[in-house]
C-alpha cells in the first residue's frame, strides 16, 4: 500500500519572525494577507503574535489616468416600483 502524502505537521513549518520569544496567542496559526496596500502594517501585528503570515498580495491600487470613463458612468439604478 502506497503512502498517501500528507500536510506538513505545524512544527516543520517557519516560525514567526522572532522565534526567541514566547509563544504568542497565534502560534500555530496561518494568516494570509491578500492586500499590496499596507502590507507591512498588515502582516506586524500577527507576526509579533506568533502567526505564521502568508502574503499573496492580489488587491492592488492603481491611479487612474484619467477618470473621464468613470464620470461619464450612467446614473444609479432607481428602486424598483411597488404595486
Amino acid at each position: 500500500m502506497a503512502a498517501t502524502p500528507t500536510a506538513p505537521e505545524p512544527a516543520a513549518l517557519p516560525g514567526p519572525a522572532h522565534p526567541t520569544g514566547p509563544p504568542g496567542p497565534l502560534t500555530g496559526f496561518t494568516v494570509g494577507v491578500a492586500a499590496a496596500r499596507r502590507r507591512e502594517e498588515l502582516t506586524a501585528l500577527p507576526t509579533r503574535r506568533g502567526a505564521q503570515v502568508v502574503e499573496a498580495p492580489v488587491l492592488r491600487i492603481l491611479p487612474l489616468a484619467d477618470d473621464l470613463d468613470l464620470r461619464k458612468a450612467p446614473p444609479p439604478i432607481p428602486p424598483p416600483l411597488r404595486g
